[in-house]
This record gives structure tokens, sequence and C-alpha cells, in this order.
């Protein structure tokens, strides 16, 4: 084969070059051929994976959709449990701040004892109860008095000259002291050998002026309680005798050693009398972060659980048939309707004092849902 030949323009080709080309081309058609397929399966894999990606956001999304208002309830419980929580600590922690300040009252006494503050109460607490004995028997015998009535109007004359020989001005410092640094306390009492006698502040207050608590029958169980157990004895809730206010009570025996007084308890001689706090449910929960719940958008109610009844203490304002004070309501209207709000649960006892207190707690704007996840709480 010759090695090449020339057109008609004079042009030489070279057959080895041509061939050498050709084989070129076919390689590159070849090639091409391959690498199309590959192309194709890249893009599909690629569309493929883009399309689950989207797929699994898509129910992802959907899920949380469904997801998202038990995920706000549970959390929204969470809140208002912890919450309550602080609410009821600080309400219990100022009910036994307050009741202790009747201890202070007491030590004072006991340290007074015969020196100046207190001596003419002393002297007054031996002669009521010495000379009430007497005025009894001789009433009797007239058939004008029973012998207790006898004692009672005693007590009353002889706490009259008692008012005016304390030093109320000095009794009146010390208990504005205590009441401005316990908190929550309407007002403080001393009661030598069970009769009312002095009161801070008075006004307003001078109607329970020579209780003989020894003499009311809803009082005596409890002040015979509190001598013969040495400890603060919690009353309350009541309805007070001189204003028709809620309120509760705690009273602490005062022993004085040493000292012989003749009182009503005669397996007692060395009992004085009893140290008094009062506090209306007003003044004690407005010494509370209670008083913000309302702000917050937060709806309560407080209540004394006992084993066969439940007695109103607080509520938010916005809980319909909340009572004005403690009385018979067998209804129980702000119970039930808190109840079917479905709240949180919370509370604290004082086995001190015989308390267990319950609040029920709930947003303002609605009815709190619970996660079916979480367990519903009972309330009985």
């Amino acid at each position: 084969m010759p090695p090449g030949l020339h057109d008609e323009e004079g042009t030489f080709w070279d057959f080895n070059v041509v061939k050498k080309f050709e084989s070129q081309v076919c390689e590159l058609r070849l090639s091409s051929r391959r690498r199309v397929p590959t192309l194709s399966m890249r893009i599909v894999v690629k569309a493929l994976l883009g399309m689950s990606i989207a797929a699994l956001v898509c129910c992802y999304s959907a899920y949380r959709i469904v997801t998202s208002e038990n995920d706000f309830y549970t959390i929204q419980h969470k809140v208002f449990k912890e919450y309550g929580d602080k609410i009821t600590e600080d309400v219990r922690r100022q009910l036994v701040t307050s009741v202790s300040s009747t201890k202070a009252l007491a030590a004072l006494v006991q340290l007074d004892a015969g020196k100046t503050l207190l001596s003419p109460l002393e002297a007054k607490v031996h002669e009521v109860v010495s000379a009430s004995v007497a005025v009894a028997a001789a009433a009797v015998s007239n058939a004008s008095l029973t012998a207790q009535e006898a004692i009672t109007a005693q007590k009353q004359n002889a706490t009259t000259s008692l008012i005016s020989n304390l030093s109320l001005a000095g009794f009146n410092i010390v208990a504005e002291s205590l009441i401005d640094s316990y908190k929550g306390i309407t007002n403080l009492q001393l009661a030598p050998s069970g009769v009312v006698s002095v009161i801070y502040p008075l006004a307003s207050n001078e109607a329970a002026i020579g209780h003989d608590l020894f003499n009311i029958a809803s009082r005596q169980a409890g002040a015979r309680l509190a001598i013969k157990s040495r400890k603060i004895t919690f009353i309350g809730p009541i309805t007070l005798l001189q204003n028709g206010l809620s309120a509760i009570i705690a009273r602490y025996p005062i022993f004085i050693e040493n000292r012989n007084y003749r009182g009503q308890v005669s397996e007692f001689p060395t009992w004085w009398g009893f140290a008094t706090m009062l506090c209306t449910l007003d003044d004690l929960f407005a010494s509370t972060m209670i008083g913000s719940a309302s702000a917050l958008g937060t709806s309560f109610v407080f209540y004394a659980h006992g084993e066969s009844s439940e007695t109103f203490l607080f509520a938010s304002e916005d809980v319909p048939g909340r009572p004005a004070k403690v009385e018979f309501d067998p209804e129980k209207q702000w119970l039930q309707y808190a109840k079917s709000q479905q709240p949180v649960i919370t509370g604290f006892t004082e086995p001190d004092l015989n308390v267990d207190w319950q609040m029920l707690i709930w947003p303002s704007e609605g009815i709190l849902r619970i996660a079916p996840c979480q367990p519903r709480p009972s309330i009985s």
C-alpha cells in the first residue's frame, strides 16, 4: 500500500495519520456512549436522595404539628406546678413565722417576771384568782349568779384595773416591733389566767377585752390543750366574735417557774397565762407572694383540707362563689369551680400546728390541659 496519495489540489495524505484519527474518533464515540448512562444514574440517585430528605422533613413537621399542643400543655403544667410550689412554700413560711411571734411575746413575760413592765399584771393575776373563789361563793349563796358567772365578772373587773395599771406604752412598743418584724399579724394579746387583758393594736378590738377563754365553750378545749401540751395551739379558720372576720389564732402557754399562780388548771400552778397571736386571712396572705399571682394571669383557691370537709381560706377575685368569711358552705361553689378547671394541685402540712392546706392553681385565660402522656391528678 502506498504510504500516501496526492489529491487534485496537490495535498499529500498520509494513510497512517488518517487511520490513527479514525481510531481516536471511534474511541471518543464509545467513551461518550459509556458516560451518558453513568451521568444519568448520578442524577437519579441525587434526585431520590433529595426526595427522601424532603419526605423526612415533611413527616417530622407533621409529627411536630400533632405533638406540639401536648408538649405545650406538658410544659405549662410543669411551670404552674413549680410556681404553685413556690407560693405554698411562701405561705407556709409566713404562717410559721407569724405563729412563732407568740414565743417571742412569752419570752418577754418570762424575762420581765416580777420586774417593771408586767409586775402590776402579775399582782392582779394573783388577786383575780384568789378573789374569784370568795366572790363566787357569796354570789351563789345569794342565788344572784352562778359560780362561773361570778368568777368571770370578778376577772373582768380586775381586767379593767389591769389595763389602767399596766405599762401599756411599753407593751405596745414591744408588740408593734414584733408585728413589724414577723409580718402577717393582725394583733398580739396577753391573757393572764386565761382572760384577754391587753391587745395591740386595740382599735376595733375593744370587744375582745375581758374574754375569759375558760368561759367560752368553743375556746375552752383549746386553752386546756395548750396548757397541758405546753405547745402552741393553732385554731382556725374561725369567725371572730368581735368583728365577724375570718381569722386564725395561735396561743402559747406561758409558764414562770418558782411562781405559783393557782390558775384555773390546778395541776399546772406555774402557768401564768397565754401569749396570743391573731391574724385575719387577708393580713396573712397579704404578706406573701400570692398577691402577685393574679397580676401574672393566674387563678387559685386556697383551702384547709380536712378528713371530712374543706374550709375556704383564700382565692383570687375571679373565682365565683368565694365566701366573704368562714361559714357553713355545703355547696362549696368555689371548690367545684376550681376543680372544673383541671388545676395543678399543691400544698403543705405542718403537723405541729395540725395544718393541712392545699392550693388549686390554673391559668386565668383558660383550662390547664394536661398532655395525654401525663397522669391527671386526682382531686378528692
